[in-house]
């Protein structure tokens, strides 16, 4: 006698490959975005060393800097805060909404 083929064990098979799938593409943005972080992480690192100090009349390092990156418009400080980085300007405002300062 013949056995009836059951739409369940379709199904399972069918979301075992979904749920795989989507694992695989979660871990590729997880891995891309933690190198996202790495590499924002690395650029503050180098930009840290123009930091301005607290007792310059002018702010030498920033215009050493701009030396560097053009679009650097200055230093942002907020005391209390994590907020001490530069900052830049350009003339379209969403150059830099998802570029570093490279432009990348």
């Amino acid at each position: 006698m013949k056995e009836k083929k059951s739409w369940a064990g379709g199904f399972i098979k069918l979301a075992a490959l979904a749920f795989a799938a989507l694992m695989i593409v979660s871990g590729y943005r997880v891995w891309k975005i933690a190198g996202d972080y790495r590499a924002e992480a690395e650029m503050r690192g180098a930009v840290m060393d123009y930091r301005p100090k607290d007792d310059e009349p002018v702010n030498r390092s920033v215009i050493d800097l701009q030396a560097k990156y053009p679009d650097i418009a200055g230093w942002l400080t907020v005391p209390g805060t994590k907020i001490d980085y530069p900052f830049v300007w350009h003339e379209d405002n969403d150059t830099y909404l998802r570029r570093d300062l490279n432009g990348d």
